[in-house]
């Protein structure tokens, strides 16, 4: 976290630091949001990927690379908590599902029985769920009556709820 304030910095500021021109920048990315968004899916992806293979181990079932890779990723998610609101947020209000599109090979292993209708649809509902009560912790936190939030523990406790 280099604690910059994403409403604060420029792309004129961000074309200097990378040492190319703002109109390649603005022709590339559109917007400075879009380009925020990319530099904080990029961060956010290689730290989680990072961590989720320190997280491995030779034998894991799909369900337990699964878990693993969620906690990977919340762990990532809550060291850039207010980048990866930013990134939740877009993502949530944009047509894409790129983050329950990275989860579905490993549901399919867990569930071939399922179609991949039904597959895609239980992708949205984990990560829903995780993206909602990320968005809204603090809420949540008063909900749960419980006074910190433990991602691996919440994770643990919402998978034993469902049938994968």
């Amino acid at each position: 976290d280099d604690g910059f304030e994403i409403d604060a910095i420029t792309v004129r500021q961000i074309a200097y630091e990378a040492h190319i021109s703002t109109g390649l920048l603005n022709y590339h990315f559109k917007s400075k949001h879009k380009l925020i968004v990319t530099a904080v899916e990029r961060i956010v992806d290689t730290a989680a990927r990072s961590k989720y293979q320190a997280r491995l181990c030779e034998n894991d079932t799909a369900r337990a690379r699964l878990i693993k890779f969620l906690k990977a990723i919340s762990q990532v998610l809550a060291q850039y908590e207010s980048y990866s609101k930013l990134l939740i947020q877009d993502e949530l209000l944009s047509q894409r599902f790129t983050t329950p599109e990275v989860i579905i090979p490993l549901l399919g292993e867990i569930r071939p029985d399922l179609s991949s209708k039904r597959i895609r649809l239980l992708a949205v509902q984990i990560v829903a769920t995780f993206q909602y009560i990320f968005l809204k912790e603090d809420g949540f936190l008063d909900y749960m009556e419980i006074d910190h939030m433990d991602y691996d523990a919440l994770i643990d406790d919402v998978f034993a709820q469902l049938s994968i």
